[in-house]
């Protein structure tokens, strides 16, 4: 079952503190992952480092034999992995695992994340990003290249992350979410303790997250890390939707991200967003449409200044 799968005494022969005490905290989102679970959970316990880390486990409530996967895991490295197994779906009642669950059991001061249906494939990984972070403390994050894959863990794009995102960005570069935001190559700061209802709202959590994020500092792209592997299948939940699908989930995630700077007085940002928001809108909008608009835009104006005369009289 655990071909190739280091013994626990392997794993935390090179650390040089006590296992109590992690420097991070690996987390691993499953649902419905039986058929890759595997490849996961061989990079998570697979990393070498001279610093204890633990890994915490968050099954939605899978049916197909994922959960039984990561209690044998689990029972395999119990000075290392956390499970957390609840009763019944989180996701589908409004919760977000990774933030309202997890987030709080983790006792690392740097957190990465890697889901069921992806896999890291450098066994440094977290070492080097841990290593970087605590020489550098004004980068609140770092990140490396990411390839994709497909169901069968074939390699579709082994240099999937556009060059735009193979650099630093600043903190106010960060906030308005300009930087790479893919988790599963990310290792940041614990510094999150709590998120607005804003977020709870946006179809994705991870870009609102990096927004809030970028209030703590800087990111860093470090290129030496081996890409981590993003799979792309028919249960994925962004990798599947079509490109104006993909335009409406963008855009309700600068809408809740506008809503959100709004409400606590950050006019800049809420600006910025509110015009990122109207112009993933307008992608697929064409001059007839746009004429519409401006139809529209004069029809409802009339209709209030008849509404506002009425009123009067």
């Amino acid at each position: 079952m655990f071909t190739n799968f280091p013994t626990e005494r392997e794993v935390i022969r090179a650390w040089q503190s006590d296992c109590n005490t992690p420097l991070v905290t690996s987390v691993c989102i499953t649902y419905m992952h039986v058929d890759y679970i595997w490849a996961a959970l061989r990079g998570l316990i697979g990393q070498k480092t001279s610093f204890p880390f633990e890994i915490i486990i968050f099954d939605d409530f899978s049916t197909d034999g994922t959960r039984d996967i990561i209690n044998a895991f689990a029972k395999r490295y119990p000075l290392i992995v956390k499970t957390v197994l609840p009763d019944e779906n989180q996701r589908s009642q409004g919760i977000k695992p990774l933030f309202d669950l997890v987030t709080p059991l983790c006792r690392g001061k740097y957190i990465a994340c890697c889901d069921g249906d992806d896999y890291w494939s450098d066994t440094s990984k977290i070492q080097q990003q841990a290593s970087f972070m605590e020489q550098n403390t004004e980068y609140v994050f770092s990140s490396h290249s990411i390839s994709t894959i497909n169901s069968n863990g074939e390699l579709l794009d082994p240099d999937w992350l556009p060059d735009y995102y193979k650099k630093d960005f600043t903190e106010e570069e960060v906030t308005l979410v300009w930087s790479c935001v893919q988790l599963q190559s990310m290792m940041y700061r614990n510094v999150i303790m709590s998120i607005p209802d804003e977020m709870r709202k946006a179809p994705a959590g991870d870009v609102f997250f990096c927004s809030l994020l970028g209030h703590h500092g800087r990111s860093k792209y470090l290129p030496n890390i081996k890409p981590a592997m993003y799979r792309q299948h028919c249960g994925g939940e962004f990798s599947t939707l079509s490109m104006s699908g993909r335009h409406d989930h963008q855009s309700m995630i600068f809408y809740w991200l506008y809503r959100y700077y709004s409400r606590i007085g950050y006019t800049k940002e809420a600006r910025v967003f509110k015009l990122r928001y109207l112009e993933r809108g307008l992608r697929e909008v064409s001059l007839i449409d746009i004429a519409r608009l401006i139809y529209l835009r004069f029809r409802s104006s009339h209709a209030m200044r008849v509404l506002t005369v009425s009123s009067r009289s």
